[in-house]
């Protein structure tokens, strides 16, 4: 995905493409659209041997190859493909839908500068290249004899790209589901709408039943018994540092213990996907059998560049350095041990 986009050329955009995605169908088109010559040289290149020396530069870009298999699966995509239609005698492939097709050539004989033998007799294969015909079956070249409707196509990987400031069609479509998002800076206040800051930095509108202290009693505390005041504020803030400290202790369990579990559980769900593959490798695998909805990614977080490593290896950190930060001492307690020395706890708790 990378290089795809700094080879468009493209900045300030968004790039997508699912897991491991599937190819699919797309009509075959040249760089020059409006040259029907280079379309005429391709087609001739699957039968008549002396076209790749007149189409020598296409005959370069889509050589012959010796054996040519389709992916045992292939999305088929409505577009704009250039159908070509023959009738009479032969096997039937069935027509392709009109949604299809674009453009509908008859070659049951010759017809105009295309003629009805390029169409017979395909004795070549070339890389790239595939015949998608009305039973929706591809080829890496048609039939000798065939009626019915074959279109050249190629397959690609499905690649999603758009400008942040155009969204285009599937951008706005993104936009109206909610799913696109622009990056935005944090709320004024709180995630509460109730909640605000006043005109001189005091938070205000926090619900009564989620306060720790009643403003109007600390105001009468600070202007008769200020002293009392100091206290009780040293007291809260040592409170909400100790309980703060427990959360990230129980948080980076909680991750550790998340953590230790699905490493495993990710590991176990890939080998027993790889055992059922082998089992069900004559019907395609397992894949084949459920198509598109067919989970084929596991996002590996518990990795070690992962984001759960990361996220409890900073939780560690935190919670290490809440731990290099809390404590206090007292001068008095300090001065007592310089004297008398300081208690050893561990006889103690023997003893």
């Amino acid at each position: 995905m990378t290089y795809t986009t700094e080879q468009s050329g493209q900045s300030d955009c968004i790039a997508c493409a699912r897991a491991r995605p599937q190819l699919a169908t797309t009509p075959f088109q040249l760089n020059n659209k409006n040259d029907p010559k280079g379309l005429q040289c391709v087609l001739q290149l699957f039968g008549n041997t002396s076209a790749a020396e007149d189409c020598k530069t296409l005959s370069l870009l889509f050589p012959p190859v010796q054996k040519a298999s389709p992916p045992p699966s292939v999305t088929t995509y409505k577009g704009n493909y250039t159908c070509f239609d023959r009738s009479g005698q032969g096997h039937r492939q069935g027509p392709l839908p009109e949604t299809y097709c674009q453009h509908s050539i008859d070659i049951t004989s010759d017809y105009g500068d295309y003629s009805a033998s390029w169409f017979l007799n395909h004795i070549t294969m070339r890389a790239d290249l595939w015949w998608l015909c009305g039973d929706m079956t591809l080829r890496p070249k048609v039939p000798k004899k065939w009626r019915g409707s074959c279109a050249l196509v190629q397959l690609v990987m499905p690649f999603f790209m758009f400008s942040t400031g155009d969204y285009g069609q599937l951008g706005t479509r993104l936009k109206e589901e909610g799913t696109l998002r622009h990056k935005r800076s944090v709320p004024g206040g709180s995630f509460d709408n109730r909640v605000y800051i006043d005109s001189i930095g005091v938070p205000r509108g926090v619900p009564d039943e989620f306060k720790a202290r009643n403003q109007i009693t600390g105001g009468l505390e600070s202007l008769l018994f200020w002293w009392s005041t100091v206290n009780k504020n040293v007291d809260w803030i040592n409170y909400i540092y100790y309980n703060q400290q427990h959360f990230v202790n129980y948080t980076r369990d909680a991750v550790k213990g998340i953590a230790e579990q699905l490493g495993p559980t990710s590991l176990t769900a890939w080998q027993n996907r790889m055992a059922l593959d082998m089992l069900l490798a004559e019907k395609g695998g397992v894949c084949k059998m459920f198509g598109t909805f067919c989970c084929t990614f596991i996002p590996n977080n518990t990795s070690p560049d992962g984001s759960i490593t990361k996220a409890l290896a900073r939780l560690t950190s935190l919670s290490e350095e809440l731990a290099e930060n809390s404590g206090i001492k007292h001068p008095f307690s300090d001065f007592l041990d310089s004297w008398f020395g300081s208690p050893d706890m561990e006889n103690l708790e023997g003893n």
